[in-house]
């Protein structure tokens, strides 16, 4: 057994996966139980099988004549059937097991699994692969399992760690300007997080009034290797006019960021409408080609509607690899943001989940006092955000939480419980859950400060701050008038007109017209 297959199989048991293949820097981890993960790896035909290793939670003679086919340099079944091992003989691949028996059982567990039966008397790869693609009904539902490439191994890393560094709330030299990023303490927090092996880097063609993506060039692009990160941007779908944008946007975004392809790469902020907008602009089209190009590794889209519409997008694109979803304890039972009907419907269809928003734009590392005293009690060690946090990435199925980390204190807070990261418990589970219920008590304002309102207002009103002061003063802590004069310079929430460009853009579905004279009214 090579130190891959050891690494392979040791990643298996200590995740619980179904099955993981590597090739000690690329690492494909699969939740789903039988053949579609083989099935999809075939078919992407991005990667040179023949130098992976495999372990596998069972394999019977159909998953065998799929290894054969990929050529896998070899494998190890934690169950592996006779019928299995009689392939890797022939075949002449290297094989083990923990446990062999006569053949592989059904889900039902009154007979021989479908994919054995339908394999039983055939030994040829090229012909298998057809016969079990059509037995598991392939051809519909056709991406389903999805196996992500995790893992970049340029440091020696064993498993890529599940807090991704969002570009969104990067440090600012001026607060009254969004576009006016601390560079050089951005240069110093890329390093930072690079030097505690963390890789995944998000940005987007909207943040930072368009500039974050320049920013991550310059700190991220410019000064570390190519292969030492992951980079993820997305199309603003719902900024576009023609179709001919989508290229247009594309090319801009690979020159800004000063790369040649993008690790993952999504279709920004789809709801009912933005979706609509992709299928006639040919979106789904356009980027499945570029990443055939090679211009994109991992494709899937960001999600900002109700659980029904993210089941139809699935449905209809289940070629999609991931899905970034708005998940925290706060919003989990939310009517509008759907969080937990959300993460059900992808994990329905096996799609791998991205969390964003874990810490609700950073109201949930601001919470009233009984909160804070409820997550003291049973750990005074812990900040308050890495509950947040750390609920979200104790998700099955979630390989990446993002945080927007405006200074170096929040990057050395979250990187203290994720280098290491321990799910949390069931009990842990439901006391976050409980702080969540006390919060939506609370008549505060579910603004994630992602500034598009900002962008919008003609009146120069700093929204998102107002907002964050509103929440501060409804948790119960002071604001003083200092506070509120300071983001009150160029714009006073009574100076709203009512436009409602704002409410537009807002993903959160904030009636923000009607809120900018609740706030003008509790800060008189």
């Amino acid at each position: 057994m090579t130190e891959n297959l050891r690494n392979a199989l040791r990643i298996l048991r200590e995740n619980d996966k179904k099955l993981v293949i590597t090739d000690g820097n690329t690492v494909f981890l699969s939740e789903v139980r039988g053949v579609f993960s083989l099935l999809d790896l075939i078919d992407k035909k991005e990667y040179n099988l023949s130098e992976f290793s495999a372990a596998d939670k069972v394999i019977g003679r159909g998953a065998a004549l799929l290894y054969a086919k990929m050529k896998i340099k070899e494998v190890h079944g934690i169950v592996m059937s006779e019928k299995a091992k009689e392939i890797f003989e022939l075949y002449s691949i290297p094989f083990s097991y923990d446990t062999i028996v006569p053949y592989i059982i059904n889900r039902s567990g009154d007979g021989m699994c479908p994919v054995e039966k339908a394999t039983e008397n055939i030994s040829d790869s090229e012909k298998a692969y057809a016969i079990i693609a059509d037995t598991v009904n392939y051809k519909n539902v056709k991406g389903v399992s999805v196996s992500v490439p995790i893992i970049k191994n340029t440091k020696g890393d064993r498993n890529m760690k599940k807090l991704g560094f969002g570009c969104m709330r990067l440090p600012l030299k001026d607060k009254q300007d969004d576009s006016l990023v601390d560079i050089e303490q951005v240069k110093e927090m890329v390093d930072a997080y690079l030097g505690e092996g963390f890789n995944y880097f998000d940005t987007a063609y909207m943040y930072h009034k368009g500039k974050s993506e320049c920013f991550v060039k310059e700190a991220l692009v410019k000064r570390h290797p190519r292969e030492s990160y992951y980079l993820a941007d997305k199309l603003p779908v719902g900024m576009m006019k023609c179709a001919e944008d989508k290229e247009k946007i594309f090319l801009d975004q690979k020159e800004k960021c000063g790369v040649d392809y993008f690790d993952y790469y999504l279709l920004h902020c789809l709801d009912k409408k933005n979706f609509k907008s992709a299928e006639e602009y040919g979106v789904f089209d356009y980027l499945a080609e570029r990443k055939r190009a090679g211009e994109i590794k991992v494709l899937g889209f960001s999600f900002h509607d109700t659980a029904d519409v993210l089941d139809e997008i699935l449905t209809k694109h289940p070629e999609m690899e991931f899905v970034q979803l708005q998940i925290n304890y706060l919003d989990w039972e939310n009517e509008k943001v759907q969080s937990r009907l959300c993460y059900e419907v992808a994990r329905k269809h096996g799609t791998p989940v991205i969390v964003m928003e874990p810490v609700r734009g950073g109201a949930l590392a601001n919470v009233p006092g009984l909160v804070k005293n409820m997550f003291a009690e049973k750990d005074s060690s812990l900040s308050v955000a890495s509950w947040a946090i750390r609920f979200a990435a104790s998700l099955d199925g979630v390989f990446m939480v993002l945080s927007g980390m405006s200074d170096m204190a929040q990057l050395k807070d979250n990187m203290s419980y994720m280098k290491d990261f321990i799910p949390l418990t069931e009990e842990e589970k439901a006391l976050c859950l409980k702080a969540g219920t006390v919060i939506a008590n609370k008549d505060t304002v579910p603004c994630t400060a992602c500034r598009y309102c900002a962008e919008e207002c003609p009146e120069k009103i700093a929204i998102p701050e107002l907002l964050a002061l509103y929440n501060k003063k409804i948790n119960g802590t002071e604001v003083t008038a200092e506070e509120y004069a300071s983001l009150t310079m160029e714009g006073k929430p009574s100076d709203c007109i009512g436009c409602k460009k704002c409410e537009k853009m807002c993903p959160q579905k904030i009636e923000i017209s009607k809120m900018m004279k609740k706030v003008a009214k509790n800060f008189r």
